[in-house]
């Protein structure tokens, strides 16, 4: 890989699970020169509207988690909150989170049962592909990002008038994408350039699923029918 990093292909889930045990992956890295560590590549989730009380930084608190839904222990390896706790609206109870399952079925399990947290039912997705945005320009898939975006003015992803979008002072009723065509009152609903049911941002949706196996599987195919 171009970080100098191995990426090792098991060719069956029992030995995956088996190299994946606290107990044996430091024995399999100690085989290896210099500071060597291995991590394995997660099954990453949605989980929406989880209580705002959650810490996913507190391991007893995912435990917790992972005890309540009988996943398994050690089977959630990563939590986090898409947005900064920072950025919430004032008195904002619930939130998305993006959750790492270590093997596909504790992942399964969660798509299929829903998790448990703090008392509330949280619907668990696939985390698939999108395509980005150029916070500046407003484009998908520009090949840039903001930083390296060479507009000339800032394009408002509100309004698309010539200004950031956070101090934009345009009303719903006046809500525009700079990506869509003109928007009739009667024929679109009005919208701006980072509305998720924007047409343009739905049709790169699918076309970027449509080039990616397995997204239009509910689950994380595995020896199960069930997940096919």
């Amino acid at each position: 890989m171009r970080n100098k990093a191995v990426t090792y292909h098991l060719n069956t889930a029992e030995g995956s699970r088996w190299l994946s045990q606290p107990a044996v992956r430091p024995k399999f890295i100690s085989h290896f020169e210099g500071a060597s560590s291995a991590t394995s590549s997660l099954l990453h989730c949605v989980v929406e509207y989880v209580p705002v009380a959650f810490d996913p930084t507190d391991l007893e608190s995912v435990e917790s988690v992972e005890t309540a839904n009988n996943l398994g222990a050690k089977t959630i390896q990563f939590a986090k909150w898409f947005k900064q706790p920072e950025r919430r609206s004032a008195g904002q109870p619930t939130a998305f989170m993006l959750m790492g399952f270590l093997t596909r079925e504790a992942a399964n399990l969660a798509i299929a049962n829903s998790l448990v947290i703090r008392g509330r039912i949280c619907l668990v997705r696939k985390l698939l592909p999108e395509p980005r945005r150029c916070l500046r320009c407003q484009k998908w898939d520009p090949g840039h990002l903001a930083a390296g975006c060479k507009a000339p003015v800032d394009v408002c992803a509100r309004c698309t008038g010539p200004h950031r979008t956070s101090t934009c002072a345009a009303s719903d009723y006046e809500t525009k994408c700079s990506n869509c065509p003109v928007q009739e009152e009667n024929e679109l609903r009005r919208h701006g350039a980072g509305d998720r049911t924007c047409p343009i941002f739905m049709a790169k949706v699918e076309a970027m699923h449509q080039r990616t196996p397995g997204a239009h599987y509910r689950f994380f195919p595995t020896n199960d029918p069930a997940t096919w």
